[in-house]
């Protein structure tokens, strides 16, 4: 008879040997994949043995695979009623209710393991855990006394107790738990320290100071100690004094560093509301940083706190550049970097972050669209059409950046000298996002520079003044393109609002007006205005033949 048969008993010879030669097919049909010729051939085991608990419960795995839990669940009951000896089934089962929240039915499981099988301890750590995870804390402790008494004193089974004693309201026994270890190891300061936590909780704040007190006569270095007498005194109001022994925390190595990251993350965080935390979370964040040089989170975070100060935006940058040199892969870190230096029009090191990001293997969208625009801005145009490429290759249609870096792609082919390609690429842009002012304005602007459809161009350009009223860039281009259409009146009128939108002097602008009111017969204001144009860093050779002429 086949060792593989379940109650192969009941089998005579041939279905026992039927039986072997399906079940052996349906293993290596499941090894290859094929899961359903699989289950097909695990329900012809069925038919010739109904009770083959096996069978049931690989017919119910490949179920669970194909989301069928339902049908898989009634499967897996199955098997480990046919056969409750296996403890893999009914482990398995009992993960199968865990899973779908069905805890009773678990806890019920690993109850009946914990009968059969007293001694393996894991079946008492998952059914204490159960008893948890369903608030029956008391419960939990009884099960966790079973062990205890099996195992002995262990410090992470009797904490375990007192936090479980402590959530069900039980504070006395809480206090008893920790007490034993007390009597077990009493020079070990660590419950010591544990016993004034336990109190300060409790509100009992002088037993609190008395425990940390002989917890200082043992190990006064603790950094623990000083963690918990930082927030003793903040519980007193006595900032001072908290502040002082959190310092003295922080320099102990004792402490780690997670820990420590924790508590200055939250520093940083009270901090928008009260800006005198703001020395402390620097002289905390320093000593952070000795102990742990190579840590590139606590610069990150650390930047990201400067960042709300826009006095302190260089420091911030310092430190976001630190990070990226511990730890290139930060994404985020790159982009606040070239964001940065965007905001403050250096575009030389816009494309140095945007390239030095590249190198490190940060292929993001917004970064490469900075990048190429001021690869652009510096003349770069190969470099700016590279990235900005490499942006449009990763951006979906369906993200909001697409159009820009469309738009921005076409700037570049305009200035290469392949207007045709600018002009399909702004054309996919207003595909995307029609109200795109940027898009609009440029593509009605070189438009009007070809004299090509200059009636579509105007279109556009209004509707950028729609969308932005007081822009003097828009309004200058609306301008333009009147005055190409010899609609130099109104063209004067829309000029005459951009100069007065304009934040600082604008060569383009200046000599635009003065095209205008030459157009407009205004030769004295002309002159003056291409004269501001030369003044303003516009080519003195083009813009003189016109003031000479």
């Amino acid at each position: 008879m086949s060792t593989i048969s379940v109650n192969a008993e009941q089998l005579n010879e041939d279905q026992s040997r039927r039986f072997d030669y399906f079940f052996m097919e349906a293993c290596r049909m499941k090894m290859q994949g094929e899961f359903q010729k699989a289950g097909e051939m695990f329900q012809n085991c069925l038919t010739i043995n109904p009770n083959s608990a096996v069978s049931h419960f690989e017919i119910g795995k490949l179920l669970l695979m194909a989301g069928n839990e339902k049908e898989a669940l009634n499967f897996l009951k199955r098997a480990a009623v046919l056969n409750p000896k296996n403890e893999w089934y009914q482990i398995y089962l009992a993960g199968i209710y865990e899973h779908a929240n069905q805890f009773p039915q678990a806890i019920n499981i690993y109850s009946q393991l914990h009968t059969d099988y007293p001694s393996k301890t894991e079946y008492i750590y998952h059914l204490g855990d159960l008893y948890t995870k369903t608030k029956q804390y008391l419960k939990a402790v009884e099960v966790y006394d079973e062990l205890e008494k099996q195992e002995g004193l262990d410090e992470a089974l009797v904490l375990e107790k007192q936090r479980l004693y402590l959530m069900a309201g039980e504070e006395k026994k809480a206090l008893k738990e920790l007490e034993k270890l007390l009597d077990e190891y009493p020079k070990d300061e660590r419950y010591q320290i544990m016993l004034g936590d336990y109190y300060m909780n409790t509100n009992n704040t002088k037993k609190a100071k008395q425990a940390y007190d002989k917890a200082y006569s043992m190990d006064k270095e603790n950094g623990y100690l000083h963690l918990s007498l930082s927030s003793y005194y903040e519980n007193l109001n006595e900032k001072e004094k908290a502040l002082s022994e959190l310092k003295t925390a922080f320099k102990s190595q004792e402490v780690p560093y997670q820990q420590k990251m924790q508590i200055l993350l939250q520093y940083m965080m009270s901090a928008t509301e009260d800006s005198t935390l703001n020395p402390t979370i620097d002289e905390l964040t320093d000593v952070v940083k000795k102990q742990y040089p190579e840590e590139s989170n606590t610069y990150y975070f650390y930047a990201n706190f400067l960042l709300d100060d826009s006095t302190r935006t260089s420091d911030a940058v310092d430190n976001l550049e630190k990070t990226v040199k511990l730890d290139p892969s930060n994404e985020e870190a790159w982009k606040q970097l070239v964001q940065i230096a965007f905001s403050d029009m250096d575009s030389k090191k816009v494309l140095e972050y945007s390239q030095e990001a590249q190198m490190g293997g940060i292929k993001n969208p917004l970064i490469l669209l900075y990048g190429g625009i001021s690869a652009h801005q510096l003349k770069k145009l190969d470099i700016a059409k590279s990235s900005l490429q490499d942006a449009i290759d990763i951006t979906p249609d369906n993200n909001s950046l697409k159009p820009h870096l469309l738009g921005s792609m076409g700037d570049v082919y305009y200035d290469l000298g392949n207007s045709k390609q600018a002009f399909e690429c702004y054309e996919a842009a207003l595909a995307l996002d029609a109200h795109n002012a940027y898009v609009l304005n440029n593509y009605a602007y070189y438009l009007s520079e070809k004299d090509s459809l200059l009636t579509k161009a105007e279109q556009m350009s209004a509707r950028c003044i729609d969308l932005e009223p007081g822009n003097a860039t828009f309004l200058d281009t609306y301008a333009w393109i009147l005055y190409k259409r010899n609609n130099v009146l109104l063209a004067k009128f829309y000029m005459e609002k951009a100069i007065h939108n304009i934040d600082e002097d604008s060569d383009v602008l200046f000599d635009h007006y003065g095209d205008i009111l030459y157009a407009n017969g205004d030769l004295e204001q002309a002159k003056i205005y291409w004269q501001k144009a030369i003044d303003a860093g516009g080519d003195e050779d083009i813009i003189g033949i016109k003031l000479n002429q």
